[in-house]
């Protein structure tokens, strides 16, 4: 059995490859197959930094179910991977779409994703970026948007067809930007996707992720007994950002939050 063991800050300089991923609820609900995708990639340890959280923006403070989070660019994610020693590194930029939701144009959008693969630019040995599931809107019924859009956004009064023509425009200028830093698109799957439009479904996020991180074989199945991996899940799904707010009330946490003991590292900003 994994003995799964709490992490303890370290300053340590270590050789592992680094993989900064930037996102919201997607990265979020997918920690465990990320973390694996990863781990895969690397064929070993490495170091996992990410921006994310549930309704998580690009540019703007937001909140979900009384906990705060700053816009990705305003996290301290930035200032963290300028402290630290130059290593392999590989960045990926999912959830590209969460700020329409929100009423941000696509303009603005796409000026903070923009600028978030400029600073990745010149630290990263390879740039990633997921396009927006645009192909699940095709044949949605109303009904289901709307559902999802009262669930989740409950502010916003985008309809279906206004969230279809900001879509497919938020796709093409993100392959236009994706093109100017010579940034691998990784093209989302429908079998990805059930009920939900916008998230992956658990079943296929192994698949899904193992793709996102560029790999073309499938993902590794772990041989660890059943209770370490639901172990090993909770553990990862129950670490903290760097900072958020909740209630009023700030919290900070010390990076790396999680340390796995054949020596990966999560660090949440």
């Amino acid at each position: 059995m994994v003995n799964v063991e709490e992490p303890e800050p370290t300053n340590a300089i270590s050789p592992r490859p680094r993989f900064v991923v930037l996102g919201a609820s997607n990265i979020s609900r997918s920690l465990p197959a990320i973390v694996q995708a990863a781990e895969n990639h690397a064929g070993g340890p490495m170091e996992l930094v990410i921006a994310a959280g549930h309704g998580r923006s690009f540019g703007l403070r937001t909140t979900f179910l009384g906990r705060s989070l700053p816009g990705i660019l305003q996290s301290g994610i930035w200032s963290a991977l300028g402290s630290q020693p130059r290593t392999a590194c590989q960045a990926i930029v999912t959830d590209v779409g969460n700020d329409l939701f929100y009423g941000v144009t696509v303009t603005e959008l796409m000026s903070w994703v923009d600028e978030c693969l400029d600073r990745l630019r010149g630290s990263m040995d390879q740039l990633a970026v997921a396009l927006p599931p645009v192909c699940n809107l095709e044949g949605l019924a109303p009904w289901r948007f709307y559902v999802f859009r009262r669930l989740f956004f409950p502010r916003c009064p985008l309809t279906l067809p206004d969230m279809a023509r900001l879509g497919h425009e938020l796709e093409e200028r993100l392959r236009e930007v994706a093109q100017r830093h010579a940034t691998r698109i990784v093209e989302p799957e429908r079998s990805w996707y059930g009920v939900d439009p916008l998230h992956i479904k658990r079943a296929a996020m192994a698949n899904a992720w193992q793709r996102i991180f560029g790999g073309t074989k499938p993902p590794t199945k772990t041989s660890a007994p059943l209770w370490t991996s639901l172990r090993r899940e909770w553990y990862l799904k129950r670490l903290s950002p760097e900072r958020k707010e909740r209630w009023g009330r700030e919290w900070h946490t010390p990076q790396p939050a999680g340390r796995l003991p054949h020596g990966t590292t999560i660090a949440l900003y």
